[in-house]
């Protein structure tokens, strides 16, 4: 087995480029990743073996290809989610912890900090957010169980906060341009279909996503109205209108798999 690869190509699917892992080096260890908020940058879990578990975090310059490892943890299993305005990396930390990764150290913060039960924890998935003003990261956390979705928001101080409400299914898109307003996707009961909705910070305001929406998230263009989703259960990569349901665009063919993606922020030279 090859492993986990990161690619880089244009919006029309052309020029594909593998940027992680460099050849010879640490393996990358599982799908996720993040972008550096200038765009030139890509933080992703790496180990020595696609076996190994020691997750460390690895960066990669787009541009020039050079991959080097940022943290030195070897007890602690770290895979990077949100790489922050501030320069702090959200991670999660043994599959259970939210943690801070130092962009330029590598240095290791802990926001929560459990005992060995995951499921005591506020552990996340893949869906975590900065708001655009770089002041509050959202994401879905559990306090229970997996049934128990419900959203978190870190404010760039430090403090950790966790809505009251929680729903049957919740993936986090991204903020309303004021940063104002979580976007998300998901139902309130088994029964309902899957749609997109917005909401205030503290939970109200809840709504059906207005047909004149922009989002600022990972999956959204920088003008907030395009969207990458897969084009078929996984398989390859589609680009379709935020509001509405035109042709989508297939920009990767259906035969490849892709385990995550995320559009390229526009600071990058």
């Amino acid at each position: 087995m090859k492993g986990f690869e990161i690619v880089t190509l244009t919006s029309d699917g052309k020029d594909p480029t593998i940027v992680a892992p460099a050849p010879g080096g640490l393996k990358m260890s599982d799908f996720t990743f993040t972008w550096s908020p200038d765009g030139r940058s890509i933080a992703y879990p790496c180990s020595k073996g696609l076996n190994d578990e020691r997750y460390a975090v690895c960066v990669a310059n787009v541009k020039t290809g050079v991959n080097y490892r940022l943290t030195s943890a070897p007890s602690t299993k770290i895979e990077p989610y949100a790489w922050g305005p501030q320069g702090e990396i959200v991670s999660d930390c043994n599959d259970r912890d939210v943690c801070l990764v130092n962009a330029k150290t590598g240095q290791l913060t802990f926001v929560t900090r459990t005992g060995r039960s995951a499921r005591d924890a506020y552990v996340f998935g893949d869906d975590l957010v900065w708001s655009p003003d770089g002041r509050t990261l959202a994401f879905t956390c559990r306090r229970n169980d997996q049934q128990d979705r419900r959203f978190c928001f870190l404010t760039n101080d430090g403090k950790l906060t966790v809505q009251s409400r929680s729903w049957n299914s919740v993936h986090l898109e991204g903020w309303t341009p004021d940063s104002k307003r979580i976007v998300w996707r998901g139902r309130f009961s088994g029964s309902q279909p899957v749609s997109y909705h917005e909401q205030n910070v503290d939970g109200s305001g809840l709504e059906p996503l207005p047909a004149n929406a922009a989002v600022v998230g990972p999956f959204y263009s920088a003008d907030g109205r395009k969207r990458l989703a897969p084009a078929t259960k996984g398989y390859g990569l589609a680009i379709e209108q935020v509001s509405g349901r035109p042709p989508r665009k297939i920009i990767v063919p259906a035969n490849n798999l892709i385990w995550d993606y995320a559009f390229q922020p526009l600071h990058a030279g």
